[in-house]
């Protein structure tokens, strides 16, 4: 486990975490769970004839969605939820909200999906986050995330199959996180949800990864991380 100022990384069952903690213990949990849709790396590698493609490590745990018990304990211990494919998830989640997030990759006339829909418990309307993120292609900023920022070089590298950009999560907190907030990721992946938590600055933020090799990966990244994403200028 580490424990970098008010951030906290488990290498350890979300199960076995989110037991661990009382009742609405955390402002927002903020999951990206597995769709069930086998993107774990066995065929999902980063895209483009800019630069040499990553290749990840085949995996296996992208075969079945999560378990009615892991929505149970997240809804028990957390306020306020964005569930990251949301859409797979109604049978589960078992609320009805008309506060969706749709994130627009701006990935134009590729095969990959146009868009990935977020279900959240805040009562507003549906917002809209547009940040291009198709293999080389990534946005400027998340101001200006439907222009391809020209310098490849200055991309963010891509260390997990389904990664999504440190923009996004910059942006959830922006507009649905507060200082004084607790909040958890009961499977961080890459760490961008908890680099970009360091650089806003919450309260507290837990989160915690089963997999060796992503929690690894995503200490490294957050004890290098000194500054917020550059603001790439046009």
């Amino acid at each position: 486990m580490i424990n970098q100022a008010q951030i906290i990384l488990r290498n350890e069952d979300r199960l076995q975490v989110m037991r661990s903690y009382p009742d609405k213990y955390f402002d927002l949990a903020i999951p990206d769970f597995e769709y069930g849709i086998g993107e774990d790396g066995e065929s999902n590698h980063s895209r483009g004839g800019l630069a040499e493609a990553t290749k990840f490590t085949p995996k296996a745990w992208d075969r079945e969605p999560p378990p009615q018990e892991v929505f149970d304990e997240l809804f028990r211990i957390s306020k306020h939820q964005i569930i990251w494919g949301g859409n797979y998830f109604i049978d589960k989640i078992k609320k009805p909200s008309a506060g969706w997030i749709i994130w627009d990759k701006v990935n134009g006339n590729t095969h990959q999906s146009d868009c990935e829909l977020a279900w959240t418990s805040f009562d507003m309307g549906a917002r809209i986050f547009r940040f291009m993120w198709a293999g080389m292609r990534q946005g400027k900023n998340i101001d200006q995330g439907y222009i391809m920022q020209g310098n490849k070089k200055m991309n963010e590298k891509r260390r997990h199959p389904c990664q999504k950009p440190r923009a996004l999560y910059r942006w959830l907190y922006q507009k649905f996180a507060e200082k004084h907030f607790r909040v958890f990721d009961p499977g961080f992946g890459s760490g961008n949800s908890a680099i970009e938590a360091y650089c806003f600055g919450v309260a507290e933020y837990v989160g915690c990864e089963i997999d060796e090799e992503y929690y690894s990966d995503a200490v490294a990244e957050l004890e290098a991380a000194r500054e917020p994403l550059p603001v790439f200028k046009h």
